[in-house]
């Protein structure tokens, strides 16, 4: 399948791969896609450019910071207004599991093979190169695009951080098919 990928389809890929390896990820996950795909310079970049989303910001999201047991700020606050108080239940799993039990583990630093560009892709993101073919297909597109690979990441879903950014710049699926469809 990787033949019928474009070249910044096919370099988005290879990016995510490397990204993945390069932060100690294990495997690249579709929010190494995503990121791939805004630096990547193609059309899919283009049209997350259009919508005002930059690579940088996408970066940033992606970095930024995370409250215990991997909640944002965002998603604490919607606890908290449906009556949830986090800090409270973090306080309680603390006290039944003791001190540290909502600390992240260091992730393990893979080992490095000279020449290698990038370890393999997690079961998600290997959906999301599944399902840019059937959408290259729906377009009647004879070659897989970046704006495939970004209409499937809005149909297999990112982290919540970059779903945020991509909200906040209102880039739906519908938006991205139809600038798809009109790119090729």
């Amino acid at each position: 399948m990787f033949e019928r990928f474009t070249t910044d389809a096919r370099q988005s890929v290879l990016t995510a791969a490397k990204l993945a390896a390069d932060s100690g990820a294990a495997k690249a996950e579709p929010d190494h896609l995503l990121l791939a795909v805004s630096r990547g310079g193609g059309a899919g970049a283009g049209i997350l450019t259009r919508h005002g989303v930059s690579a940088d910001e996408l970066t940033a999201a992606a970095r930024g910071p995370r409250l215990r047991a991997g909640l944002t700020d965002d998603e604490a606050a919607a606890l908290g207004e449906v009556g949830i108080d986090v800090e409270q239940v973090f306080r309680r799993i603390e006290q039944t599991f003791g001190p540290g039990a909502l600390d992240q583990p260091a992730a393990a630093q893979p080992p490095r093979r000279p020449g290698r560009v990038g370890g393999p892709y997690s079961p998600q993101a290997k959906k999301v190169l599944e399902l840019s073919l059937r959408e290259a297909r729906a377009l009647g597109a004879r070659e897989i695009g970046s704006p495939h690979l970004l209409l499937a990441l809005l149909r297999q879903g990112v982290s919540a951080q970059l779903a945020a950014v991509l909200d906040g710049h209102e880039v739906t699926y519908d938006k991205v098919r139809q600038a798809a469809g009109e790119a090729g």
